[in-house]
């Protein structure tokens, strides 16, 4: 009796194993990466509770998996963006300040073209400068963060983006006082690669100098301001975020990595309003993208690359009025950042895991 049971145990593990090897993961139609650069879960938990008070929805919550991410470097238990961006979107972890890079200085694969050579559109949107570590991070390659020239030049030879959003005009020259361009601006050479370029609010600059490849605006000197200091007439990021997806042809399978950057600038600083009206602000462009994207055909991650500012919430009422809340540094702290998932292919993520699984599990969807 013992020899059948066994058997019978025997039998039913391995087919439970075979079953779950073979079984197809939904593959999804969109998959939509927000990057929330800074925010912590204390952060995120904070912006749960300014939703309450503001009359908006805590869209953080409709998610399924919630998950804990590691993020520390080949070389720093604290990351930096530029590291952080490598391992989040090209699948490695490497040394702090290097950008596409592994530890050994070998250029890594970009989720930007593997998107693009499944055929799908391909879109990058960020309230801060396209130099910037985050967005640098999918289409650059350095062992400096800082080297604005190779970052530069990288977004030129690129072929993959269809649409770019970003700030940043002065770096590639456009006179900051009268907007023009200057002889040498970089933009001519984005024209020349293909590129609709367009400028502050989306206004027009230059048309694409050969066959069309995408759109690109640079709709600000540097990084937008802050959403509590913006000027007149000036979009909140929610609405620049629309602007950018409607560049796009609806009949494509879309990839896009929309970054919600200056929560970490305002963190840097400890800058109490804005980094309130920064977190409302992801809340709102969370809920644009679940309504934008059809839940049962995308795949959604809202993660945060690291902290930035140590906060600590110390009284208030669960409505979200008369918060109190600390700041404990000016830089990045080495904890768990949030990393939330929901839709097709969400199974893949659990639990606890760094962040630099989350493109190879993303690539095994696809196989």
């Amino acid at each position: 009796m013992k020899q059948i049971f066994s058997f019978l145990l025997i039998f039913v593990l391995s087919v439970s194993l075979n079953f779950a090897g073979t079984t197809e993961l939904n593959k999804p139609e969109n998959v939509i990466i927000l990057v929330c650069d800074g925010m912590g879960f204390n952060h995120m938990y904070f912006s749960e509770l300014l939703t309450e008070k503001n009359g908006i929805k805590p869209a953080s919550r409709e998610f399924e998996n919630i998950c804990l991410g590691l993020n520390y470097t080949s070389d720093s238990l604290v990351t930096d963006s530029a590291a952080a961006a490598t391992a989040i979107f090209r699948g490695s972890m490497t040394k702090a300040g290097y950008l596409g890079l592994n530890p050994e200085k070998e250029e890594l694969e970009s989720i930007g073209s593997f998107f693009k050579n499944m055929g799908w559109s391909v879109s990058i949107i960020t309230n801060t400068a396209y130099y910037d570590a985050t967005p640098a991070g999918i289409y650059a390659t350095s062992t400096s963060r800082d080297d604005t020239e190779k970052i530069t030049n990288d977004l030129i030879k690129n072929d993959f983006i269809d649409v770019l959003i970003a700030g940043g005009l002065e770096k590639l020259g456009v006179n900051s006082f009268t907007g023009k361009l200057k002889k040498n601006s970089s933009l001519n050479a984005l024209a020349e690669n293909g590129y609709e370029i367009l400028g502050i609010n989306f206004s027009y600059l230059l048309p694409p100098k050969t066959t069309k490849k995408g759109t690109m605006a640079f709709i600000s000197m540097g990084n937008m301001n802050f959403e509590d200091d913006k000027l007149e007439g000036e979009l909140a990021f929610s609405e620049v975020v629309k602007e950018g997806l409607d560049l796009l042809d609806n009949d494509e399978n879309v990839f896009a990595m929309i970054e919600c950057g200056r929560i970490d600038d305002a963190c840097h600083i400890n800058d109490d309003e804005s980094l309130k009206a920064e977190l409302l602000e992801f809340q709102r462009v969370l809920n644009f993208l679940l309504e934008r994207f059809p839940t049962d055909e995308t795949l959604f991650i809202v993660l945060s690359d690291h902290e930035t500012g140590g906060i600590c919430l110390n009284s208030g009422f669960p409505d979200g009025t008369n918060i109190l809340f600390h700041w404990g540094s000016f830089d990045h702290t080495a904890s768990y950042v949030p990393i939330l998932v929901k839709g097709n292919g969400s199974e893949l993520f659990r639990g606890i895991f760094h962040i630099e699984e989350i493109f190879p599990n993303i690539k095994k969807i696809f196989e």
